[in-house]
């Protein structure tokens, strides 16, 4: 039997989502859950690899179990066993062909700043803490710069394993929430290596006063990671969602503050 799981965890107890022996990760640890279950090892495949410290509300993983257990059981188990950090939204059986990676047609991340003194303390480990205030509509019209189809590789980190550069970002807004915070909020066909954190850094160059909203299409158009910004940390991104055509599981904590599904 084939299962599909949504999940949400705080990344930063975690060396990331990939199992690595000897460290927590996120996937090490539904593995460990699933062998007190089964007495087997099974195959945890996860939509996204994210990095250490990143959290996700919408990460997706799938397996394949022997038909024991019904959805629900594995629902209250896997949330019982697979540890502090993590919570299991749902679990649903599905087509034994489904791959939560390959299958996806679209991702959205959120990363999140807060300006201010101080960090608040329920926001420490979820924000990049800038301490001046930031020019959000500057970022907001250099992030249009970058939608459409481009090649991304002044995105892209050192040792990304994709094939091609070349990227779809269906959208990209920053915008103001209450409580100091900053929300820029990515969508995608699929990312590069970094290259959320990457636009991020590139973004606060321009809220800053540093560049100009145009700086953007001179980033872009290098395809040189040395002409843009730093890296952000990875403390303010966050996995929202993970697009699949047959099951998009929207609702409404997930729709866009336009009201609008950004999706194609």
């Amino acid at each position: 039997m084939r299962f599909r799981a949504e999940i949400g965890y705080c990344g930063t107890g975690f060396h990331g989502w990939q199992y690595q022996q000897g460290v927590p990760t996120v996937e090490g640890a539904f593995r460990t859950a699933l062998h007190q279950l089964y007495g087997v090892e099974l195959d945890v495949r996860g939509a996204s690899r994210t990095d250490a410290g990143v959290h996700a509300r919408g990460q997706v993983i799938a397996f394949t179990a022997p038909d024991r257990h019904s959805p629900h059981v594995l629902f209250c188990a896997l949330n019982r066993l697979a540890g502090p950090g993590i919570v299991v939204e749902r679990v649903e059986l599905v087509d034994d062909t489904f791959h939560p990676r390959h299958d996806a047609r679209g991702k959205w991340y959120r990363y999140l700043l807060q300006t201010g003194y101080a960090v608040d303390p329920l926001w420490e480990h979820r924000v990049w803490h800038h301490r001046w205030s930031l020019d959000v509509n500057a970022m907001h019209e250099s992030a249009q710069h970058l939608v459409g189809v481009h090649d991304f590789s002044s995105f892209r980190a050192a040792g990304c394993e994709a094939s091609s550069p070349v990227k779809e970002m269906t959208a990209l807004s920053v915008r103001e929430l209450p409580g100091r915070l900053v929300a820029i909020d990515v969508r995608g066909s699929a990312f590069l290596k970094y290259m959320v954190r990457n636009i991020v850094g590139m973004l606060m160059e321009v809220g800053r006063g540093r560049r100009s909203p145009e700086w953007a299409v001179q980033v872009l158009t290098a395809r040189d990671r040395r002409a843009s910004g730093q890296t952000a940390p990875a403390t303010g991104l966050c996995l929202e969602q993970i697009h699949y055509p047959d099951h998009p599981w929207m609702d409404a904590r997930r729709t866009t503050h336009e009201g609008e599904d950004n999706w194609r």
